[in-house]
């Protein structure tokens, strides 16, 4: 069984810091490497969007299959820092290779072990927050860690356009993994390890155990309605947030006509909105609570594709996607968080954070599919698929409350 922060210490204020201070390193990378220059980067070179499409697809798949028994991992043994520590230490070690001059198939493969760990670290690192909050003040801290990333991408983004300009592409790239390490310093220092009553000592048997036991919880998700539910609903939604996430750039780039230096005012506006958007959601969560903000962060975000697809005026459709769109995206991750920390048995967060993960994870075709349709037909093509996908999200979701959730 799981000893919960509320039973061995009282509300921590610096720890709830360092904690979300990580969010503002991995965030950079997620801004940095998958949203801007990455992309445009393999675009560049191999003048198709398939492949990078394709390669993100596939780091999603096996980050999807294996980050389930490895959060149930630190379920067992107790040592869930370490291995975000471990784990983002891999991630950064993969970054700082691209700036070696090679063939661009190298930079994917580094590329696919980055994104792997990176969303390896993630399941980790939400496992940590009720050790850091106390279950009236995870919303708050949740939209501060969330805040906070979008406000270290205000920072990155144009230090990575100066780089760029002034050294080449390759050296943003070990910019952006010495910011990420500095970053998860606090979290090293003061965020306690997430303690366990029984801890095991990790083996290839118990290993072998981890995949049984998510199998199991798998297999028994019918007799959880909310739960699968929810986890239906994040899938879908995910495969909308993470092509948008990857495409971004791109999109406005060619879409709107905007050259290097509007695509990052465009993408470094989104984070300064989407930061205030995380404190409030944060909020929100707390006083309204996660169903409804999750909810109404969903729906955010719709409008804001709608608006991508539909819009024939540029600054129309840059406005939604500048508040709706960085409404909604701070949202489902801020109440998400907590309502999957509310339908989670303490004992069992880091598995069902790493079937969290996984649903978000598989929901990764949508990216090889938005390029396949840029490529053949048009961007606002594309756009149109992210659609369907979030409506089904939305169905899925409305039935959470349906399968009896109370708030």
């Amino acid at each position: 069984m799981l000893v919960t922060m509320s039973d061995e210490k009282r509300w921590n204020a610096n720890q709830a810091v360092s904690w979300a201070v990580y969010d503002l390193a991995n965030t950079i990378y997620s801004a940095a490497v998958v949203t801007v220059f990455l992309p445009l980067y393999i675009t560049a070179i191999t003048r198709v969007n398939m492949i990078m499409g394709v390669t993100a697809t596939v780091a999603m798949i096996i980050a999807g299959i294996f980050s389930p028994p490895l959060g149930a991992m630190a379920d067992r043994t107790g040592h869930t820092k370490r291995y975000l520590i471990i784990s983002t230490l891999i991630c950064c070690a993969a970054v700082f290779l691209f700036v070696l001059p090679i063939h661009y198939f190298w930079i994917l493969g580094f590329f696919v072990v980055a994104h792997f760990f990176y969303h390896l670290s993630l399941v980790y690192y939400n496992s940590l927050l009720p050790v850091v909050a106390p279950p009236e003040r995870q919303g708050w801290v949740s939209g501060l860690g969330t805040g906070l990333g979008y406000a270290g991408v205000l920072l990155a983004l144009p230090v990575g356009y100066w780089v760029e300009k002034e050294f080449g592409t390759r050296f943003v790239f070990p910019a952006v993994a010495i910011v990420f390490i500095l970053g998860t310093l606090p979290l090293l220092l003061f965020v306690p390890e997430r303690a366990v009553a029984s801890p095991q000592k990790f083996s290839l048997k118990i290993a072998g155990e981890y995949f049984s036991e998510v199998l199991r919880t798998i297999i028994s998700l019918p007799a959880h309605p909310r739960v699968l539910n929810f986890l239906l609903a994040s899938f879908f939604v995910q495969e909308a947030v993470n092509a948008a996430i990857l495409w971004l750039s791109v999109f406005i780039k060619f879409t709107f006509g905007l050259d290097q230096g509007a695509v990052i005012l465009v993408v470094l506006t989104s984070n300064l909105t989407a930061c205030v958007f995380g404190f409030v959601m944060g909020w929100i969560t707390d006083r309204y609570g996660a169903y409804k903000s999750v909810f109404a962060s969903v729906i955010a975000f719709f409008g804001a594709l709608s608006f991508l697809a539909f819009a024939q005026n540029a600054y129309l459709a840059l406005g939604a996607l500048l508040t709706l769109g960085s409404l909604g995206l701070a949202g489902t991750w801020v109440a998400g968080r907590k309502l999957l920390i509310e339908m989670s048995p303490p004992e069992k967060i880091g598995e069902f954070f790493g079937l969290y993960s996984m649903s978000s994870k598989f929901a990764c075709f949508s990216m090889a599919i938005f390029a396949w349709l840029a490529d053949k037909f048009s961007f606002r093509a594309a756009i149109i698929e992210l659609l369907v996908m979030m409506m089904l999200g939305m169905f899925f979701l409305s039935k959470v409350r349906s399968s009896g959730f109370s708030r």
